[in-house]
């Protein structure tokens, strides 16, 4: 077949920090230099996820006394992209996170076959991801997945039993009908976890009963493994459901993975009464259940439309691999701490911490027997009687169906257009590579994005695109906020796809004239969401050009507070001058500020939904993203571009 191939850290780092200083300052006797060896003996061993892993580097710690697991947050929305331009460029972690195995990632990663701990796992799916017959990575546990709703409001509905689409469409109507379980915009249904894999398992999930289970969708599914397969012809259906959902106003397009607006806040929603229904996994299930709410939850498997058995995908929460890094002279511990972490993961008390950090309900442990307690009662005859689904298509040509899939569902494409499109992508690569691969710069040093830090601080990273986006937008001065950037750049050479990666929003970037007091608004609210409970901070943080300010550091129980705002030259800002800054127009009200523009409410000049700011004047619409601006930058800037930190931003600790 042709196919182209945070905070939770930064706690226990302060601790470890602190214990230090405390064993210098008050211990300078042997004791002290003990520890100190004690800790410069331990092997450091670096590992990316997309949550904190608590219970898992516990047990390894106490299990390994001389290893130090070091787990690295990553929210980015293609995380097999994120785990392979690492690798590339010489970043990447010692144990890596594959969302799905791929030719791509598998070359820069080490030959695991000869090792005693791939042989604790189920046949069935190490098999399934061979390359060239060698075992390259290690499957986390499972999730299950289907549709999760409210179930107090569905049977204030009336609405006491769901067994197919027809009653689940049903339920929606007489929820609709009586206003219950509704976002502001009328929506009624989410994904969670909106990136563009669980986008695509959707889509490919609710083929389950009615197509791929069936005796005609077994033989596609083979076909597409030999590589004779088609998606048009095979798949209409799969946006037969989520169409009806948009045509009935219960699912709004525009929150499926737009590049302009905020997925819906589906957990936030659901706990609130909301949300009547999302599609998501068993953690989703789980937390709601565990949650404060005042409201009953209850899970579903795909359902069918013609009175098929319904089913329920079962998928790895990752992979974990090796990097290839690892296998050069000098890196001999650190490569065996990193086999006898893999291999405590391997064993039914490894499955266990990492099940508890990561909420996941199924291990592919050999001999594993499935705890009836943590399988979602809806989904649990589903699972005794074997209806499990699995996705065994590429990870780039999964994540490509998803994404033309949306495109369908907003009005972008025609289905058969595609469905065409996933076919050829299938069988002869990205039609857009030639131009991805693209030289258009040159980058002195690398700039870094790691642990949310352009949500924080200054950063040479966040200076970058600031500078691209005024100097684009000929403005005085420049805001970008630290949720639209979302990757790192590295030296050498710069190609077009990387201005996609690190800033993939398609918000627009206007010229607005705004006064001093918008100016301080727009810098306190930037500053409000840096410390939240979930370690994840809030991504309306400010990097600047144009600029500078200071505030002091949040935390438990106080909020940021902005302390200062002058110009470079140190000269504040005048309350009698007007400026002209760039900001997107999702900041300014585009999309409305319903889980929309970071609560930029004091620059809305378009959205009806609130008041429109009274002090700012909209001088022009640039037509320009922040990818666009970061490409200019590197056009006009012929030498090696650089960047670094300049003092623009400083944060002050509240005890200071």
């Amino acid at each position: 077949m042709k196919r182209n191939k945070t905070y939770g850290k930064l706690l226990k780092t302060m601790i470890a920090t602190m214990l230090l200083g405390a064993c210098a300052a008050g211990f300078s006797g042997c004791a002290g230099k003990e520890a100190a060896k004690e800790d410069s003996e331990r092997t450091v061993v670096t590992m990316m996820y997309v949550n904190a892993l608590p219970e898992f580097e516990a047990l390894v710690e106490n299990t390994f006394p001389d290893i130090d697991l070091q787990v690295q947050s990553n929210i980015s929305t293609t995380i097999n992209r994120a785990s392979v331009r690492k690798l590339t460029h010489g970043h990447g972690t010692d144990i890596v996170t594959i969302a799905l195995p791929s030719e791509e990632a598998g070359q820069y990663l080490l030959d695991l076959s000869t090792e005693s701990y791939v042989s604790n796992y189920q046949s069935t799916v190490m098999n399934t991801y061979l390359e060239n017959g060698r075992i390259k990575y290690i499957p986390l546990p499972g999730q299950y997945m289907g549709f999760i709703y409210n179930k107090t409001l569905a049977e204030k509905a009336g609405i006491t039993e769901i067994e197919t689409q027809e009653e689940l469409l049903a339920m929606l109507d007489s929820a609709h009908g009586q206003g219950i379980g509704m976002e502001e915009d009328g929506s009624m249904f989410g994904i969670y976890t909106m990136d563009i894999y669980a986008i695509a398992s959707y889509f490919y999930g609710v083929q389950v009963p009615d197509f791929l289970a069936l005796p005609e969708g077994i033989i596609w599914d083979g076909e597409m493994q030999e590589g004779e397969g088609n998606f048009v012809g095979s798949m209409e259906d799969c946006v037969a459901f989520a169409m009806q959902l948009i045509e009935r106003g219960y699912m709004n397009p525009d929150r499926i993975l737009s590049k302009l607006n905020n997925a819906t806040p589906v957990l936030e929603d659901m706990q609130s009464g909301n949300l009547m229904m999302a599609y998501g996994n068993a953690r989703l299930y789980n937390t709601l259940e565990n949650s404060n709410s005042e409201y009953e939850y209850a899970m579903l498997p795909f359902l069918s439309k013609d009175g098929n058995h319904s089913w329920t995908l079962c998928i790895p929460d990752g992979f974990l691999a090796l990097n290839a890094a690892l296998g050069e002279a000098g890196n001999e511990a650190k490569l065996e701490a990193c086999h006898r972490i893999l291999g405590l993961l391997s064993t039914p008390e490894g499955q266990k911490a990492f099940m508890a950090d990561n909420g996941a309900a199924r291990s592919y442990l050999l001999g594993d027997t499935q705890k009836e307690n943590i399988v979602p009662e809806g989904i649990r005859k589903c699972v005794e009687e074997g209806y499990v689904y699995k996705v065994w298509l590429p990870m780039d040509v999964l994540q490509y169906f998803g994404a033309q899939m949306v495109t369908v569902l907003t009005g972008e494409a025609g289905l058969k257009d595609a469905l065409q499109a996933v076919d050829d992508y299938f069988y002869h690569g990205s039609v857009d590579s030639n131009s991805d691969i693209a030289v258009i710069g040159t980058l002195e040093e690398d700039l870094i994005y790691e642990n949310y830090n352009v949500r924080l601080r200054e950063t040479a990273l966040g200076n970058l695109v600031a500078d691209a986006v005024r100097e684009a937008a000929m403005a005085e001065m420049a805001f970008a906020n630290g949720g639209s950037i979302r990757e790192s750049l590295y030296e050498g050479d710069v190609l077009n796809l990387d201005m996609d990666i690190v800033c993939p929003y398609g918000n627009r970037i206007v010229v607005l004239e705004v006064d001093a007091d918008t100016i301080w608004s727009m810098l306190e609210n930037g500053i409000s969401t840096m410390y939240q409970e979930t370690n994840i901070p809030g991504g309306r943080f400010l990097n600047v050009s144009g600029l500078c300010y200071s505030f002091t550091e949040p935390d438990e129980e106080h909020p940021a507070r902005l302390l200062s705002v002058t110009l470079p030259d140190g000269r504040e800002l005048s309350k009698e001058a007007t400026y002209t800054i760039a900001v997107t127009d999702y900041m300014a009200g585009h999309s409305g500020y319903y889980n929309n523009g970071d609560d930029y409410t004091m620059l809305n000049i378009y959205s009806d939904t609130v008041p429109l700011a009274e002090k700012v004047r909209l001088m022009r619409e640039t037509g320009l993203t922040y990818a666009d601006a970061m490409r200019l930058y590197f056009q006009n800037h012929k030498d090696i571009v650089t960047a670094q930190i300049e003092g623009r931003i400083t944060s002050v600790d509240r005890s200071e």
